[in-house]
């Protein structure tokens, strides 16, 4: 979702202008204009059939300011579009746009994209290119639609065990306490939080150079098993994404459109991280 404050221009987020600029970017990202359907395999594939994308407006009678700061979820405001999933998958538009605008002036842009078409870095791209064409900006990003460059090899080659893809370790005993109504928090992390973490990781590392990343995302692994009260023989799993756009050998494509993001995950036991 993105704010924008009141430029005091008479063609502030004008609705017309950003429709038109939206259906020039989609002449590239064509693939956001169609609709999902399953091939002979019950694969699902995207149908390019140009159906178009889905552009709401709404007004509101409230201001900018009295959104908050977006610390906590609030899904009450209604900002970003949503799926009617009453329907096939078939009807489901694959990109969708909710333009708000506000009593003092300011709007908000919310996006929603289907993943089957292709990852959030995607969808930034449409949309920086979008804003682009909107602002008169005549040299765009180019992007690669070949999706072949992902393909499995026939028959697939597994060359290792992918962790990622397994389930989560069955628990050994049950977790204490019944389940509650969700809460969220935040936890903010100093500078001087994280050189510490570094520090101690990195000292015991054995020439290892952790980066920040690691050491946070073992920490908040480290504390969630000891909040869980889990034994010490207890098998966990950390799950988390990793961008591979660059990572791959060789690199996917400048500009791919497409999944480029995959699940990658550890296991540990909980003794080993406590």
């Amino acid at each position: 979702m993105y704010l924008y404050r009141c430029d005091g221009g008479a063609g502030f987020l004008d609705t017309a202008a950003l429709k038109a600029a939206l259906s020039r970017a989609l002449v590239e990202f064509y693939p956001y204009a169609g609709r999902l359907r399953k091939d002979d395999n019950g694969r699902i594939e995207i149908n390019c059939n140009g159906e178009g994308v889905s552009f709401e407006e709404a007004e509101c009678d409230g201001a900018l300011d009295d959104l908050g700061d977006f610390s906590i979820p609030r899904p009450d405001l209604s900002l970003v579009p949503t799926v009617d999933y009453s329907q096939g998958i078939s009807t489901f538009p694959l990109f969708l746009v909710k333009l708000t605008r506000f009593k003092c002036g300011g709007a908000s842009i919310g996006l929603a994209n289907e993943h089957h078409t292709s990852d959030g870095i995607s969808a930034n791209n449409l949309m920086s290119t979008w804003l682009k064409i909107a602002r008169g900006i005549t040299t765009v990003p180019t992007i690669s639609l070949d999706r072949r460059v992902l393909s499995a090899r026939n028959p697939p080659q597994p060359q290792f065990r992918h962790i990622e893809h397994q389930p989560p370790p069955s628990l050994k005993t049950p977790l204490d306490g019944a389940a509650g109504d969700t809460t969220f928090s935040t936890f903010r992390l100093s500078r001087d939080h994280i050189s510490s973490l570094k520090k101690k990781c990195n000292d015991s590392s054995g020439g290892s150079n952790y980066t920040m990343y690691e050491v946070v995302a073992g920490h908040v692994w480290r504390c969630a098993s000891m909040a869980r009260g889990l034994p010490h023989d207890q098998e966990t799993k950390l799950q988390f994404l990793v961008d591979a756009r660059q990572r791959l050998q060789p690199p996917l494509p400048l500009g791919y459109f497409g999944n480029g993001i995959f699940y990658s995950g550890a296991f540990a036991l909980v003794g080993e991280l406590v």
